[in-house]
């Protein structure tokens, strides 16, 4: 056949109506460099590239921007600037996706380079974007600017770029306005301290006079960056008052931009500032009374432990407590399960003392709450409390109600319950256990529903370890027994379910003169679901029986490949076959 030039090959392939067919064609852009040669790579495929991309697909462009990201494999990492033009194109495309690729990119390669080859070969990019028609190519500029300034070391290019930034500051599209806002940050963390109350101050008060909520946005963790470089009476009397009106602004996503960027902006102020004017702002977006929207008093919720770790002891006494017990009574679900979440991080800020007196009250609301999502979230978290303030606490206050919670009507409820206590069970030690979970451990054994089964089986695996072997043979294998003796045939399955989890938790002589008669009890039950278990846990527990047993087991499984149900008889023979 006719073997096509590979670049040919590309273009028509790129040329094809076929959005795929386009696609996998980019996907084959290293093979087609390899195959062309370094030099037909930049005398040939980059001029093209860079000719197509300006009409092409949007996933093309995105998918080409990664693929140049790569190139210095093929062209050396000398000559990797030749794809800045093609770069330079995508960066100015319609498609912020594009765009953003594009960006990512020039920045990967940029980080890569000299000081001077950036000067010269990126800076003239970023200059050109800066001034084109569209806001697109000025919104690149704008990232471009605050993520490759700290590349820069001419003092006269640095002086430009800052110039342009403040510029685009100004630009007449509110989009590229946001942009300034949106890097505003990157930026300034790549600033010294001179350049911020007489350059980076002004820019953001001017982005911050905006009324576009996609720029106000972006005003509180600005706020946060620029404070390292200003003086304190500047940061007290001019920065401070900015951040305090927008905790006041009239759109709940400014105001949760607020919460968000209130911990960072805490941990660089004096303390003073932090206690006497953050708590209100905290205070005012956290209350029902202040603040009208779930959604903020969800975010509030959310970093009531990172704030408290910025404040000293007793303002979290005073201050943070009382906020964690007006969000635990908040009439929205999702409040007070962003505080539950979070709330068992108090205790080893506050100490024993007041997490007994003043803490466990709200904790055990918390777990008394109709929805599920909200006491689950202390209920997970248990053992960080008693590893806190110790088991016979934490059990004399919370098991009755966590044992009230294992009979819910909910079974994933009950289910959650089981699960937090392997978590915490064995922390309380074999005496609480017994005290208030022994009747659930095995009440749950025969719940409808298999996953808290389960759920209870693993639990009673996890215990043994820690409450020894005499522990199950006492308390639980009573219950054991009796399932296996059970009407239901589902309670009979779940005796043999405990038989496969614990089988290797329990000593050899235990398995075979206890586990070993639940199992042989079974062998002729009517159910063939029951006898074919039988056949798999036999085969399980075969290693750890000895003789005369094991000749026993042997000859059950031989009897049970004549068994009337052909299920049986399969897992029979596959028995036989496995242990012979």
């Amino acid at each position: 056949g006719i073997i096509m030039d590979p670049l040919a090959f590309l273009k028509k392939n790129l040329s094809s109506g076929e959005l795929q067919t386009q696609l996998l064609a980019v996907k084959r852009l290293s093979t087609i460099a390899v195959a062309i040669g370094p030099e037909s790579t930049k005398e040939t495929l980059l001029p093209f590239l860079t000719e197509y991309v300006s009409t092409c697909h949007p996933e093309v462009g995105k998918d080409i921007a990664t693929q140049l990201s790569d190139f210095s494999r093929f062209i050396g990492s000398n000559n990797i600037v030749l794809t800045f033009p093609c770069l330079e194109v995508l960066a100015a495309f319609d498609d912020a996706v594009v765009c953003e690729e594009a960006i990512e990119t020039l920045v990967l390669i940029s980080e890569d380079l000299q000081a001077s080859e950036v000067e010269t070969h990126l800076v003239p990019v970023i200059q050109k974007l800066s001034k084109k028609e569209n806001f697109s190519p000025r919104k690149s500029a704008v990232a471009l600017i605050a993520r490759t300034y700290c590349l820069i070391e001419n003092e006269e290019i640095q002086n430009s770029l800052r110039n342009t930034f403040s510029g685009l500051s100004e630009d007449p599209s509110p989009l590229v306005r946001s942009s300034v806002a949106s890097q505003f940050a990157e930026f300034a963390s790549n600033l010294d301290s001179e350049f911020g109350e007489n350059y980076l101050l002004p820019i953001l008060i001017r982005l911050s006079s905006e009324e576009l909520e996609l720029i106000q946005l972006y005003i509180p963790p600005a706020c946060v960056a620029i404070t390292p470089l200003l003086s304190k009476s500047v940061t007290k009397n001019t920065l401070f008052p900015l951040f305090q009106r927008y905790s006041h602004s009239n759109r709940w996503r400014v105001r949760c931009s607020i919460l968000d960027s209130l911990v960072d902006f805490a941990s660089r102020l004096d303390q003073d500032i932090v206690i006497e004017k953050l708590t209100v702002i905290y205070n005012q977006l956290s209350s029902q009374k202040t603040e009208s929207e779930p959604e903020v008093r969800n975010v509030a919720a959310n970093i009531l432990v990172d704030f408290a770790k910025v404040l000293p002891t007793a303002t979290i006494v005073d201050f943070i407590i009382p906020c964690a017990a007006t969000l635990s009574n908040d009439e929205s679900p999702l409040v007070r399960s962003g505080l539950s979440s979070v709330i068992l991080g108090l205790p080893y800020l506050c100490g024993n003392s007041v997490t007994t007196e003043k803490l466990l009250p709200i904790l055990l609301q918390i777990l008394k709450d109709d929805v599920p999502k909200v006491h689950l979230g202390v209920l997970s978290y248990l053992d960080v409390l008693i590893d806190s303030i110790g088991p016979n606490i934490v059990a004399d206050y919370f098991a009755p109600q966590v044992a009230i919670l294992g009979t819910d009507p909910r079974w994933r409820v009950r289910l959650s319950v089981l699960e937090s206590l392997s978590n915490f069970g064995k922390q309380l030690g074999l005496e609480l256990f017994s005290k208030y979970f022994q009747d659930l451990c095995c009440s749950s054994l025969k719940d409808p529903v298999y996953a808290v089964r389960e759920a209870s089986i693993k639990l009673i695996k996890g215990a043994i370890p820690s409450f020894s072997v005499n522990w199950f043979e006492e308390k639980i294998l009573p219950e054991i027994t009796l399932l296996g003796s059970h009407e239901h045939y589902l309670h009979r399955m779940t005796s043999l379910f405990v038989v496969n989890e614990i089988y290797n938790s329990v000593p050899a002589t235990f398995c075979q003169e206890k586990l070993l008669p639940i199992v042989f009890q079974l062998k002729d039950d009517p159910v063939p679901n029951i006898r074919f278990n039988v056949c798999k846990t036999l085969v399980l527990i075969y290693h750890k029986i000895a003789e005369p047993q094991l000749s026993e087991v042997k000859n059950s499984l031989t009897q049970f490949t004549e068994d009337s149900d052909t299920d049986v008889k399969y897992f029979a023979n596959q028995g036989l076959i496995s242990i012979a």
